[in-house]
C-alpha cells in the first residue's frame, strides 16, 4: 500500500480564497478538505459538500458541474483541486 500524502492547492472564490488540501495515496484521490474559505454560507459550503465526493469518485474534476447558484464557489473549489493534483504529479 501507497503512503498517503497530502497536497494543497488555492484558488480565488466569489469572496476571497478558497483553500483545500488533497490527501493522495500514489494517484489516488482518498480525501479532500476546505481549508479555508469566505464563500456565503448557504452557497459555498454546502456546495463543497455536494461535489467533494464526485470529484473523489470521479478521480477528477473534469466533467462535473458546478452547483447552480454557487458557480464561483465550485469554480473556486475546482481550480483549487486542480492545482493541488498538478503538484501531486
Amino acid at each position: 500500500m501507497e503512503e498517503a500524502y497530502t497536497v494543497t492547492g488555492e484558488a480565488e472564490g466569489g469572496h476571497g480564497p478558497v483553500v483545500v488540501e488533497v490527501t493522495m495515496e500514489g494517484d489516488q484521490i482518498t480525501g479532500i478538505e476546505v481549508v479555508e474559505e469566505q464563500e456565503t454560507d448557504y452557497l459555498g459550503p454546502p456546495a463543497f459538500e455536494e461535489l467533494i465526493p464526485q470529484i473523489i469518485d470521479a478521480q477528477s474534476t473534469e466533467g462535473i458541474d458546478a452547483v447552480s447558484g454557487a458557480t464561483a464557489s465550485s469554480e473556486a473549489l475546482f481550480e483549487a483541486v486542480d492545482e493541488a493534483l498538478d503538484k501531486a504529479e
